[in-house]
């Protein structure tokens, strides 16, 4: 995967007859924007930038502008100043008259009194609101990427097993991607359609936390912290971890239903999850995000070019890809909230909620009921042998025969 924002390049190639399928992410083309300003304070936004603004009832939308200087966006607040709600400066003197008068009595006494904001207003950007007004305003939560940084631990702990329990490297023609060999894959939990057919369902899960070799590793690992950390950060792992293996655990069946004769392990499912998830994100606050069309172009294109990088190279589990792609939307829909109000009402969050979670069970109930039946891919799809690497190419050919 390419070194951005969105997701990384990755051209995993893979020689000759031992892998025959390792995870690619997607490369989306997609710089990392700047951290947005929202509200008084500053959140990272994963993926594009939201506009600043913040919806008060009766007040319409007030823009809040951080001011300008050396420090970073997190301690700048809003240029703010205060002014008495009675319309005089605070150093006015008083007049004669009311000098002589005293005092005011009854309902009003103590009304000037005091510093509190029950007497003050708030000029943000030459509009004045009330101090109640400001609030409301609050910068999202932010939350520690626990899960992001564990998982990627997870991982490369796994890869370091790998290389101990093959005793050392295999030769780059077996492996170029500088780690074990095939059988050291499959003793670790590859995915293998004849073993899960044998009772080992749990090769649905391990693949997520394995890798071919230290270049594919790396590769993963480069996109996950980049995209995983901010998406962590911004949404929590309450929302994370169901989307990271439900991405990638139906990544796996669906390669398990087109491919079952080929190993596969990376997490490249659970990365283009993540890619689905940017995407979902971006559709429910389409109005909310700065050059919505802009981002939403980078996020097409990158996947068709990873895509394509599966069309002519060997070893390149598209469907996998796939799968975690179309998981991610609808998990997206699922776990992630929606900062449109117009699109937070209760009825609608609630019908896109159980429609999407309604439409992942069966997707799910679908594949594994084809898988577990043993449906050849082509008796019902019998062109999708196209969206693997083309049979035409040489190296492709030698690959997909087995």
């Amino acid at each position: 995967m390419a070194d951005n924002f969105w997701g990384s390049n990755g051209a995993a190639a893979q020689q000759g007859n031992e892998m025959q399928s390792v995870a690619v992410v997607p490369n989306n083309g997609y710089e990392a924007p700047p951290a947005y300003e929202d509200h008084a304070s500053s959140s990272f936004s994963p993926g594009y930038v939201r506009s600043n603004h913040q919806h008060h009832p009766n007040q319409g939308y007030i823009e809040l502008q951080a001011s300008s200087g050396p420090s970073s966006p997190i301690s700048s607040g809003p240029s703010v100043s205060f002014q008495p709600v009675h319309g005089h400066s605070p150093g006015h003197s008083e007049s004669p008259q009311r000098a002589q008068r005293g005092r005011p009595r009854g309902r009003g006494r103590g009304r000037d009194r005091g510093n509190g904001p029950s007497n003050k207003a708030i000029t943000v950007q030459g509009e004045v609101v009330p101090s109640s007004a400001k609030k409301r305003v609050s910068p999202p939560p932010q939350y520690k990427p626990y899960f992001i940084i564990a998982c990627t631990a997870a991982d490369l702990m796994f890869l370091v097993w790998e290389i101990i329990y093959n005793g050392g490297f295999v030769a780059p023609k077996q492996n170029p991607w500088l780690g074990p060999s095939s059988a050291t894959l499959l003793d670790a939990g590859a995915k293998y359609a004849p073993l899960i057919y044998a009772g080992e369902w749990w090769r649905f899960f391990t693949p997520i936390f394995l890798h071919v070799g230290f270049i594919h590793f790396a590769m993963n690992m480069l996109t996950q912290l980049r995209v995983g950390l901010a998406l962590e950060r911004a949404y929590g792992p309450h929302r994370i971890i169901p989307i990271y293996m439900f991405c990638g655990v139906f990544g796996n069946i669906l390669s398990s239903v087109m491919l079952p004769a080929q190993l596969q392990v990376g997490a490249s499912g659970s990365l283009f999850g993540f890619t689905g998830v940017l995407l979902a994100d971006l559709l429910q606050n389409w109005s909310v995000v700065q050059n919505p069309g802009k981002s939403l172009f980078s996020l097409i294109a990158g996947s068709l070019f990873s895509f394509i990088l599966g069309l002519i190279l060997p070893g390149v589990d598209n469907f996998a890809h796939l799968g975690g792609l179309v998981m991610g939307i609808l998990t997206g829909f699922i776990f992630l909230p929606s900062l449109n109000p117009a699109r937070g009402k209760k009825r609608g969050r609630l019908f896109t909620v159980l429609f999407c979670f309604a439409l992942m069970f069966i997707l799910y109930l679908i594949f594994l009921i084809i898988f577990y039946k043993r449906i050849s891919a082509s008796e019902w799809c019998s062109g999708c042998r196209y969206f693997s690497c083309i049979k035409s190419l040489p190296w492709c050919a030698q690959s997909t025969s087995k």
